[in-house]
């Protein structure tokens, strides 16, 4: 069944949309959303909400299903900016692959404009009104 599945969804690709029923055309806004998805699986992305259409610029000549994806993002410097980079490319072009059946991604460029430095959690931070003090106003554990 898979197998069948497969060559169905290769046959479909190879005549740019053409299945048995139809014409299957993806627009370049799907695109957008399954990016924006695949940008929002990954914990080491700093997102923000007011920039994401910024943040995303996908090229694709006319009447072809291959597109070229840019991604302008800021990071959380939790791992290399290289490794983090890769993880973006990767779960992107899978993203939008597997969810078309139909697109093929050429190219993933990744700009990092910026990092983040987490705060350290060695600690765990307690509400001031859960900070107890004793008569002399020092904490007590």
């Amino acid at each position: 069944m898979d197998q069948e599945k497969d060559r169905d969804l290769q046959a479909m690709k190879d005549n740019q949309g053409e299945t048995q029923y139809g014409v299957v055309e993806i627009s370049d806004s799907v695109i957008y959303d399954l990016v924006n998805v695949a940008l929002g699986k990954i914990d080491e992305i700093v997102y923000d909400s007011k920039n994401t259409k910024k943040s995303i610029s996908i090229e694709r000549k006319n009447g072809e299903n291959v597109v070229a994806v840019t991604v302008n993002i800021k990071v959380y410097l939790t791992k290399s900016v290289r490794e983090i980079a890769e993880t973006v490319q990767q779960t992107i072009k899978e993203e939008v692959e597997g969810m078309t059946g139909l697109i093929d991604v050429s190219n993933v460029s990744v700009n990092i404009l910026d990092v983040e430095i987490p705060k350290r959690t060695d600690e765990p931070e307690v509400p001031d009104d859960e900070i107890k003090a004793d008569d002399n106003g020092d904490e007590v554990q």
